[in-house]
C-alpha cells in the first residue's frame, strides 16, 4: 500500500492535497493507497501515479 499522504486510511479526509509522484505495487494512489470507508472532500493530487494493480489517481 502506497499513497502520497497515507498508505492506508479509514474515515474522512478533507482539504488535503499531494503534489508528489507515487510508485508502488498493489493499492497505489495519489492520496491514499488503500481506503476503508474513506470519504474525501476537497482533495486532489497532481503527481504521477504508477503501480501494478489497484491503482488510482486519488485512491488505489
Amino acid at each position: 500500500m502506497t499513497g502520497g499522504i497515507a498508505g492506508s486510511w479509514s474515515g474522512a479526509m478533507t482539504e488535503s492535497y499531494s503534489s508528489v509522484d507515487v510508485k508502488g505495487g498493489t493499492d497505489t494512489g495519489g492520496i491514499i493507497g488503500e481506503g476503508t470507508a474513506a470519504a474525501c472532500q476537497k482533495v486532489y493530487a497532481t503527481g504521477d501515479v504508477e503501480g501494478a494493480t489497484k491503482v488510482g489517481g486519488l485512491i488505489g
